[in-house]
């Protein structure tokens, strides 16, 4: 499993308060009315997928993975860091119900992926970004506003590989997200 977290914060806030990076989100110099394009599968030409496929980053390429899978930001706020974990998951025939991975830092706070290998109200496996405090120990008006990817592959082939990536402002009590 991979977390690729962007934090941001504005630089024009008298206290540096984080900032919701829903309003920043979009394509970077997109035109104001983006043309329709009609794809038809039937033309499609089975070289050109293949060539768009060999194309694609592998999955523990951390670089191009960010890129993939991390939309650009409108007006990009300043970034407080750029980060990234991996946690290799053993035996996952064997796993709970729900578990947690390892704590790891990023923008100065605790984080750790929360793991429902065999679904969360859904027969998929549930993947999600949680911060990492003690539950008992979150400070009351904290929040961080966080752009992040999670992509979940086959160790043994990370050409294999699902993403989801999201922005999301966690707080007290919305830790997790995913």
């Amino acid at each position: 499993l991979l977390a690729a977290v962007k934090m941001s914060y504005n630089v024009d806030s008298p206290n540096e308060m984080v900032v919701d990076t829903d309003d920043y989100v979009g394509v970077a110099n997109a035109p104001e009315k983006d043309s329709v394009a009609i794809i038809n599968p039937d033309g499609l030409d089975q070289g050109d997928s293949d060539q768009q496929l060999q194309d694609l980053p592998l999955a523990n390429d951390y670089e191009a993975m960010r890129e993939l899978v991390l939309p650009p930001l409108l007006d990009e706020p300043k970034i407080l860091e750029d980060a990234h974990n991996t946690w290799t998951v053993e035996n996952w025939r064997s796993m709970g119900k729900r578990e947690h991975g390892p704590i790891f830092q990023a923008g100065g706070y605790p984080w750790r992926i929360l793991l429902f290998p065999h679904g969360n109200n859904t027969d998929q496996c549930s993947i999600y970004l949680e911060h990492g405090f003690e539950a008992d120990a979150v400070p009351d008006n904290w929040s961080a506003c966080v752009q992040f990817a999670l992509v979940l592959w086959n160790p043994n082939d990370p050409s294999l590989y699902v993403h989801h990536a999201a922005h999301h402002r966690f707080t007290k009590e919305e830790g997790d997200w995913g």
